[in-house]
Parts: structure tokens; C-alpha cells; sequence
């Protein structure tokens, strides 16, 4: 077998030994299948189909833990830092710094030896992670869910420490960055925007809807508004509660109405409230509260109308994109992310928030016209297809995390080339670089002496090119003169070609042709 087959032949040191590629570490502040959590489970499936090696961190077992492990990804359970409003104290912060102090023991005990490419912290609601990333040096997304409105001090603080600690930020909305920017203008250039995306609906048996609405005891005409997420302050399960109390007082009697979801530990007085809500206003054989169900599509599948009315803007609103999946129509609250999923009079209402005359309207214009339901049920599928499909969310998520990793990514490639023409030796180099990058496996940087028609080629395929001295051999250097030219030429080269490696670790420098001196020159110097 001659050489060049047995390099063709021999698998890749990320293949052959999976415990040396480098770690994409991922954390997050929590355990349920709500929204957050449902988000991270996108990002990790994408990540996973493209080769990342990862491990996740969590603060409790929860079924999150559980899809996780099933999708074979090491998951590590124990302190991430998380933040909370009732730490708005010095005795609370004194606990968090403690909290986040053994977060990042607890880390680096997660890691190991091993190599660390990157870490992604998936919520501001932790950030154990983003002191640890640069305790360690290493690039760190920040993928913001949220937008702080109260308390103060936290809305003024959360985009700064965002800004100290990330690479880059990945808002869930344009409401999500602009709230982030507007307090931290260093994140302009530092953030992009990556709306959430949802599979298309799961289909759901017609005999389930048919036993799941009788369960609620609804009738054969009456129509079924539902709300789903987490109960707390703002999401606005007390102003449906309050619209459905309107409703009936003017004799209204079309609807049912139906709240899902769970407290967060320690929130358990929230749910206490909203059922002394619910029976204050004597709404108990009309306002049903179920527990969280991982059946989820059954829900929505068996539901009539979706209300999101947060009092709070929301940074996304993902259980609108779900609705949408399934067809129906969505009333939010005209703020947040919101805005930015429902098209108003076209996929839905969007009312002012925190208004339950407001809500109880909208609810009863849909309620009374199936045929308004159902032509904005449809339009809203369309719309979440066109917008919000998993595919779209997947590929911008592993573009940001292709960008940030291969700064210390082990199998990035040095590529120095003497020309930017269209020739044989151009070419090659432009057949080289394309696939190797398409393949995954590798992060070419492709470094010419001169603009031209292979650098145009390269920037066209998604390829890193920088323009900079290449050292070629000439034979003008063949004298005194020359000899003497030439160390100076050398002594520029080194530190030009750090300056565009960023501190990345190059596993390979390539001399496209043997005229290439600098590429030698920089591998002798740092050891390549």
C-alpha cells in the first residue's frame, strides 16, 4: 500500500479516540421540559449530528436528565450557580458567590483532563459557567432566554455580566437583544439573534382529543382555551383566571378554560394562589389546572384557542410556535418575543398586556367564529414552518458554535498558499480547504499574499482567508542582500500570522507548494 492511500485509509485522531477530541461543556440552571429546557434539547441534538463531543450540567435530576442520557449524552448533576430573585440580598449574594464557587470545583471535576473547546451556558439564569470559562480562558457562548425587567438592579446588572463573560451572546428574539444591548452596547457586535424552532406537530389519535376533552367535561359545542407554562409572577395565569371571570359575569358560557404547568421548587405558593383565585371567583367547574404533562401535543392537539397573555415581555414564547405547529390560533400579550411569532389579524390577536378586558374580548371573538379559528390556525402553521422550523434554528446555532470552538479547536489547519490566481497548484488548495471543511472534521485558515480569484472562491465556500506575507522563494534572495531581506521577512512573519490565528491551536500548517517559506518558518517557531 504506497503512502498516500494509507493516509486516505487511516481514520482521524477525533474518530479513532473519541475521549481526545475536544469538549463542548453545556450548562443550564434546570431540569423540567418547559421551554428552556426543550430549546437546550435542540441545541444538543444539533451539536450532536455534527460531530461535537458533549457533556451537559444540571443542577437536579428531572426529566430533562432523562431525554439526555437516553440520547447518550454524559449528563453531570450538581451546582451551576443558579441565579434567583430571592437572592436580591447581601446574605443572598454572600450564598451565590459560595454557590458559584463550588460550581466551578464542580466543573472543573467534570472536565478532568480533558480538552475543553468551548462552553455553552444556556440561560442567564446560571452563570457558574461563564466565571469558569474565563477562569479558564476558553471561548464561551451565552445563549440569553430571558429579559429582566424586575428587579432593577438585575436588569441593569445581567447584560453587563453577559458582556464580561461571553464570546458571543445568542438572543432567542429581537426584543431578547435589543434589551441586552441597550444596557451593554459592547454586545452590538457580540450578539446575534437565533429564533427557537419546533418540530412540525406530532398527529394525535382523534379518540384521545375526544376522551381528553371529556375528561374536562366539555360539551360538544364549547370551545377550549388553553395557557401552558410554568406558573409564577408574570406568565399570566391570574390575568386568564380574571378574563375568565369577566366572561362569565356578562353571561358568557362558550368556553372552558384549561391552565398547565407547574411551580419552580420552592414557588409552591404561587399554585396555592391561583386556585384561591380560581375559587374566589367561583370558576372551579371552568378553570381546570393540570399538573405538567410530557404529552404535550395532546394538549394542544384536544385545545380550541392559545393564550399566552404574560405580564412580562416574554424573551420568546415558545409554547406560541407549538400551538402554531398544531394549528391554532394564538392571543399574546403585544410585547416581547411575542410580537415578533404572532401576526396580528393573521395567525392571531395580540392584546396589552396585563389586561384581563382585553383578553376576555379577543377570547370571545374567536370563541364565536370556528371559521376565523380555523383560517388563522392554518396560516399560523405556515407561518411556524416558514419561521420557526427546527432545521433553520439548527443550522444557525452550529454556525455560532463552529465560529466560537475553532478558536481552540485541535484540528484547525494552517493553509499557507503563494498565489490567488486560477492555476493547477490554486486550485488544488481550493479543493483542499472546501472539503476538508465541508467534512467537519476540520477548521481550515487559508493565508495568500494578494487578493484574487481564488481568495473570492474561498470566501464564496464559507472558508477563513486572511491576505498577509507568505515568505516565497525568489531568487532575488539568493545573495547577501537577499539573505539579509529575508531575516527581516521572517522576523514579520511570525507575529503577523499570530495576530490572525487569535490564539487558536493550529494542529497542521500546510505549505501549499515548496516557493512557501512562511508556513515553515511560523511551524519551527511555534513548535507545529
Amino acid at each position: 500500500m504506497d503512502e498516500a492511500s494509507k493516509l486516505t485509509l487511516a481514520p482521524s485522531r477525533c474518530e479513532s479516540d473519541p475521549a481526545a477530541r475536544p469538549l463542548v461543556l453545556i450548562a443550564h440552571h434546570d431540569a423540567a421540559l418547559y421551554g428552556a429546557d426543550k430549546s437546550l434539547l435542540n441545541v444538543v441534538d444539533a451539536l450532536g449530528r455534527e460531530g461535537f463531543d458533549l457533556a451537559v450540567v444540571v443542577p437536579y435530576e428531572g426529566p430533562l436528565v432523562d431525554l439526555l442520557r437516553g440520547r447518550g449524552i454524559a449528563v453531570h448533576v450538581g451546582p451551576v450557580g443558579r441565579l434567583v430573585r430571592n437572592r436580591v440580598s447581601l446574605w443572598g449574594l454572600a450564598a451565590l458567590g459560595f454557590e458559584v464557587f463550588r460550581a466551578c470545583l464542580f466543573l472543573s471535576s467534570v472536565v478532568g483532563r480533558r480538552e475543553v473547546s468551548l462552553v455553552y451556558s444556556n440561560s442567564i439564569a446560571e452563570f457558574g459557567s461563564g466565571i469558569w470559562a474565563r477562569w479558564k480562558r476558553l471561548p464561551h457562548v451565552q445563549h440569553v432566554r430571558e429579559i429582566v425587567v424586575t428587579p432593577r438592579a438585575f436588569a441593569w446588572l445581567m447584560p453587563k455580566l453577559v458582556s464580561a463573560l461571553s464570546t458571543v451572546a445568542v438572543c432567542n428574539s429581537g426584543a431578547t437583544r435589543h434589551w441586552l444591548v441597550s444596557h451593554a452596547p459592547a454586545l452590538a457586535k457580540r450578539s446575534t439573534v437565533v429564533w427557537n424552532g419546533s418540530d412540525p406537530a406530532v398527529p394525535v389519535d382523534e379518540a384521545q382529543i375526544a376522551s381528553f376533552r371529556a375528561r374536562l367535561g366539555l360539551a360538544g359545542g364549547e370551545v377550549l382555551v388553553t395557557l401552558v407554562g410554568r406558573i409564577n409572577r408574570w406568565k399570566g395565569q391570574a390575568v386568564l383566571v380574571e378574563a375568565a371571570a369577566i366572561l362569565r359575569a356578562r353571561g358568557w358560557r362558550g368556553a372552558r378554560f384549561l391552565i398547565v404547568g407547574d411551580t419552580a421548587r420552592g414557588q409552591e405558593h404561587l399554585a396555592s394562589r391561583l386556585e384561591d383565585l380560581i375559587r374566589r371567583n367561583d370558576l372551579g367547574s371552568v378553570v381546570t389546572v393540570l399538573p405538567f404533562t410530557e404529552h404535550i401535543d395532546l394538549v394542544w392537539a384536544s385545545s380550541d384557542i392559545t393564550v399566552v397573555p404574560s405580564v412580562e415581555p416574554e424573551p420568546f414564547g415558545r409554547v406560541a410556535i407549538e400551538a402554531m405547529a398544531h394549528g391554532k390560533p394564538v392571543i399574546a400579550s403585544a410585547h416581547g418575543g411575542l410580537a415578533e411569532i404572532v401576526a396580528h389579524e393573521q395567525t392571531g390577536l395580540l392584546v396589552p398586556p396585563a389586561q384581563p378586558d382585553a383578553l376576555a374580548e379577543a377570547i370571545a371573538r374567536l370563541a364565536d367564529n370556528r371559521a376565523l379559528r380555523e383560517a388563522w390556525g392554518a396560516a399560523g402553521r405556515q407561518r411556524h414552518a416558514t419561521l420557526f422550523s427546527r432545521s433553520g434554528h439548527d443550522r444557525k446555532i452550529v454556525e455560532v458554535v463552529e465560529r466560537a470552538a475553532r478558536r481552540t479547536a485541535k484540528w484547525t489547519v494552517l493553509f499557507i498558499h503563494q498565489a490567488a490566481e486560477m492555476y493547477g497548484s490554486d486550485r488544488v488548495m481550493l479543493i483542499l480547504a472546501t472539503t476538508l471543511k465541508e467534512r467537519g472534521r476540520v477548521w481550515p485558515i487559508v493565508v495568500l499574499p494578494q487578493p484574487g480569484p481564488l481568495h473570492a472562491a474561498l470566501v464564496a465556500a464559507g472558508v477563513e482567508v486572511h491576505v498577509a506575507e507568505v515568505l516565497k522563494v525568489e531568487r532575488a534572495l539568493l545573495s547577501l542582500q537577499g539573505l539579509v531581506r529575508l531575516g527581516v521577512r521572517c522576523a514579520r512573519v511570525t507575529p503577523q500570522v499570530d495576530a490572525l490565528i487569535a490564539r487558536r491551536s493550529v494542529a497542521v500548517v500546510h505549505s501549499n507548494t515548496l516557493a512557501v517559506l512562511g508556513g515553515v518558518w511560523w511551524a519551527w517557531r511555534r513548535g507545529v
